[in-house]
């Protein structure tokens, strides 16, 4: 929850509505070891319910059903009317994709990259619908989107590739979180460098966003960090936020 918590304390003043989606397969982002899967990524949507307020809308994509399900009674429980859920999976192009879920100790390795199933004994749950981003979202969530988390389990490449047309026409002050993993990119045939470069034709620029994946920094008090920019080769797995803002640190 800490590092996305960060961004949105930053975004809050200006953002009227945000897609904080769980493109493809997410390990939900916001809780990580702390919370047993699914309710990671509930607490995700919910979390992000809260932060945009009445006058926002979160869009939540997540394609396994069985999660799905969960994420739809939690929604109801809490009364988090300005959520959208999707039961589908983003990607670059139209079609079906086998959908592999992760073991019950983790939900969040669900993937559709089948070597990445292989590697966290993942079994397989179904086929699922996938389109890219800018046809699953409504006409006015494309044009006001102000910010995209991307947490999807080394598919990441695809769904970006799929985001070219949001990103030309979105919001000047639109942002996108991407969770990026040089192992798992590989199994794409891709590098995080693929990834810098494709937004930053798009006019991005790369910020890195304080996470350090052990338990105990979600329990500690943390200081609170702005993202900073990123100019070194990313070699292991880092949260970054691309933006159209040219500095040293969102």
């Amino acid at each position: 929850m800490k590092y996305l918590t960060r961004v949105f304390r930053y975004l809050r003043p200006y953002w009227r509505l945000a897609v904080v989606s769980a493109l493809l397969i997410v390990l939900g982002g916001l809780v990580g070891l702390l919370v047993p899967w699914p309710l990671a990524f509930l607490v995700d949507c919910v979390l992000g319910s809260k932060l945009v307020g009445v006058t926002g809308t979160v869009v939540a994509i997540e394609p396994s059903p069985t999660i799905f399900h969960s994420l739809e009674g939690n929604l109801a429980r809490n009364r988090a009317s300005n959520v959208r859920a999707v039961n589908m999976a983003a990607s670059d192009r139209a079609g079906l994709a086998r959908l592999f879920r992760g073991p019950e100790a983790n939900r969040g390795l669900t993937t559709i990259v089948e070597r990445e199933s292989a590697a966290n004994d993942c079994q397989f749950e179904c086929e699922v619908e996938t389109a890219p981003l800018g046809a699953i979202l409504r006409p006015n969530e494309a044009q006001n989107a102000r910010l995209f988390k991307v947490d999807v389990e080394g598919a990441e490449w695809p769904v970006v590739a799929g985001m070219l047309p949001l990103l030309s026409a979105g919001r000047p002050d639109l942002e996108v979180m991407v969770e990026l993993a040089p192992e798992r990119l590989a199994y794409q045939g891709k590098s995080p460098q693929d990834v810098l470069q494709f937004f930053h034709d798009a006019g991005f620029h790369p910020y890195r966003i304080e996470n350090d994946y052990s338990p105990e920094s979600y329990l500690a008090r943390q200081p609170h960090c702005r993202p900073l920019r990123i100019g070194t080769p990313i070699e292991q797995e880092t949260d970054v936020i691309f933006s159209r803002q040219n500095a040293e640190t969102l």
